[in-house]
């Protein structure tokens, strides 16, 4: 096998075992009790919180009414962003996000809001707002 071969081979292996601990870590936690836990990924509006980790939002798929304010907090080591795909002022814009820092944002106006992290264009997310 040629070196540039082995070295792919590594960069895949790599990638998939951060996809994999990535979903994992979206899974939640159980526990002996009967009381429950909700996984990033099927959070409800009322959370109001998303998540950055692993180089996801969490969730990526946020609905909320207008008026709700959203926060995003950066659990990773890394500088994230919230920005928007379409530049409006109804719209998300954070500043560079340190390690925990976080950005709250305040929908005004009904729509659907695709986003990504700027340093990162392959994190997406979207934040829908109804009336």
């Amino acid at each position: 096998m040629k070196k540039n071969q082995v070295v792919g081979l590594g960069i895949g292996l790599v990638v998939i075992i951060a996809l994999f601990i990535g979903i994992v870590s979206m899974g939640g936690s159980k526990s002996g009790d009967k009381a429950t836990t909700t996984s990033t990924a099927s959070r409800t509006a009322s959370d109001n919180a998303v998540s950055i980790k692993s180089y996801m939002f969490g969730p990526n798929d946020l609905k909320v009414k207008v008026g709700t304010k959203v926060t995003w907090t950066n659990e990773d080591a890394v500088v994230h962003t919230v920005t928007a795909d379409t530049k409006l002022d109804s719209a998300p814009d954070s500043p560079d996000m340190a390690k925990n820092a976080t950005y709250s944002f305040t929908f005004t106006k009904a729509g659907t809001y695709a986003y990504h992290c700027a340093p990162h264009p392959y994190m997406k997310g979207t934040i829908t707002v109804t009336e």
